[in-house]
């Protein structure tokens, strides 16, 4: 049983390991294009936005707890588009 679970240990490193480097990559990758990465928890309407929106925007905007939130930052006139392509995105 001990030679299982260290194989099972070893496994987790690994799996560890390449979730590591996967990030490091993501992040590289959004650094270099200054793209803003979004998640949006369907359940709890939570978003994350990774910190190219702190580098973009500074304190100039608050960094928004919610896509109400991040929608309550868009500029009227602008509201319908970003309602449009938003609903286009998540349907794909």
């Amino acid at each position: 049983m001990k030679r299982g679970s260290s194989s099972l240990a070893h496994q987790a490193d690994e799996t560890s390991r390449a979730l590591e480097v996967s990030q490091e990559r993501l992040e590289q990758a959004l650094t270099a294009t200054n793209d803003i990465l979004l998640d949006w928890n369907l359940q709890t309407d939570a978003v994350y936005l990774s910190p190219q929106w702190q580098e973009q925007f500074g304190d100039d905007l608050p960094h928004p707890a919610s896509l109400t939130q991040l929608r309550e930052l868009i500029e009227p006139t602008d509201l319908a588009n970003f309602n449009v392509r938003w609903t286009t995105t998540c349907a794909d």
